[in-house]
């Protein structure tokens, strides 16, 4: 890492190192920084999101450049997917808002390259997923630098956030469309609208509905009474 730091000035000038299990504020102070600039999902700052992503259990690297001060500048990390038959190696990476345009992020990216290309050392051209890099908020810049190195958008969702603290507007559900909270016995009926709505998306799991909804109701953070399911007569049309 540090001969491709001195390639450029600004990354040079940082100090690089493999990220521990302290630094987990840093990253997480990190990723709000980034959240408030680049917009995204909340939780996406939270320790518990990033500890698996940031913070990987071996074979998985990690990789962070720290400003004299002490604070994170940027963060790096690359694991293999879980899925064995995948044999395909994830990239996340952030850089702060004030340090970017420096070179740093295509420092960090190409490490990710090479490490993730290490971790994939083993697997055959038939089985190789290749490299992926995941972000939850894609800027323009960060689409620009992807696709100098190579990749192609595959994946892409919009998050909708609305403030809570003022009025809703009125907006009642189409005539025949009926809306019930979520009860075990109705659980299927929600898999249904699930299986539906995301059955062709990229990299869809395809899991059981015993697996889905043990995924969803085993959550500590699951709220049945305000998790809805709208029907189209007996039909599940959304959830």
């Amino acid at each position: 890492m540090k001969a491709q730091a001195k390639s450029d000035d600004s990354a040079s000038q940082l100090r690089w190192r493999t990220l521990q299990h302290d630094d987990i504020d840093a990253i997480a102070g990190l990723l709000a920084a980034v959240l408030k600039v680049d917009g995204g999902l909340p939780f996406a700052a939270d320790a518990a999101f990033l500890q698996p992503r940031y913070l990987p259990s071996p074979p998985g690297v990690t990789v962070g450049a720290f400003a004299e001060d002490g604070r994170l500048v940027a963060a790096g990390a690359v694991r293999p997917d879980p899925a064995d038959e995948a044999c395909r190696a994830t990239i996340v990476g952030q850089v702060y808002p004030d340090a970017r345009g420096k070179g740093i992020g295509t420092v960090l990216l190409r490490w990710g390259m090479d490490a993730g290309r290490a971790l994939l050392a083993d697997c055959s051209a038939e089985q190789s997923g290749g490299l992926v890099v995941a972000t939850e908020g894609l800027t323009d810049a960060a689409a620009r630098l992807y696709e100098r190195n190579g990749f192609v958008q595959e994946f892409a969702e919009d998050v909708m956030r609305r403030d809570l603290t003022g009025a809703l507007p009125q907006a009642p559900f189409p005539p025949g469309v009926t809306v019930e909270a979520w009860t075990p016995a109705r659980a299927g009926a929600f898999f249904e609208a699930y299986q539906d709505a995301f059955r062709d998306r990229p990299g869809f799991p395809g899991w059981t509905q015993e697996e889905w909804v043990d995924w969803v109701a085993g959550d500590n953070d699951f709220r049945p009474a305000i998790s809805l399911l709208a029907c189209s007569g007996d039909a599940p049309a959304g959830f």
